[in-house]
């Protein structure tokens, strides 16, 4: 790792810099995701929850997407549709499924209320089947080596953490590595 520099110029004009915005994920973060929960929200079990979360994210390339690779038997969903900074839709058994933020399924599935995120940390993927809220599953992420010690060498700046992640995560991201100011949900 490392940066090249081929112009003089950029290097000065570091020096003048006042404010650094990290990104949050594979920046400050690994950027391996691991699910750390599932928070049933239905009378369906964890093993179909995760399975047929699997399946919508079979065909995603995000990050998110990666920790549900594990999960040796998806359930097969027709029709995904990734719609970015929200989340995935899909068909199964001829009922639309989703998966993402929790306004983003509401939204898909027509569900009046939601429930309530119980995590102190993570992000939360929020999954609905069939017009009902099947789970909410939380994907951590480990803080990158070096990162807290980067941040305190960069003391005297303001820095800031933007990220399309939910507030829980991001905000316990800063506290961390010693970050004042982060913005969570935002998209590109």
């Amino acid at each position: 790792s490392g940066l090249l520099v081929a112009r003089g110029r950029a290097l000065e004009a570091l020096n003048k810099v006042t404010h650094i915005v990290f990104d949050k994920t594979g920046t400050l973060t690994t950027g391996r995701l691991s699910i750390t929960q599932v928070q049933l929200e239905s009378s369906h079990d964890e093993a179909f929850c995760l399975a047929l979360a699997a399946g919508l994210e079979s065909r995603s390339e995000h990050s998110l997407a990666k920790p549900f690779q594990a999960i040796t038997d998806p359930v097969s969903v027709e029709g995904i549709e990734n719609i970015p900074g929200q989340g995935l839709q899909g068909s199964y058994q001829g009922q639309v499924v989703a998966i993402g933020t929790q306004q983003f399924v509401q939204g898909v599935l027509k569900i009046d209320s939601a429930p309530q995120f119980s995590g102190k940390t993570g992000s939360p993927l929020y999954l609905g089947w069939a017009g009902e809220w099947l789970a909410i599953i939380t994907l951590q992420d480990e803080v990158r080596e070096g990162a807290q010690n980067l941040v305190a060498s960069l003391s005297g700046k303001q820095l800031s953490i933007l990220s399309g992640d939910h507030a829980v995560a991001v905000d316990a991201l800063a506290e961390v590595v010693g970050i004042d100011e982060s913005l969570s949900r935002q998209t590109p």
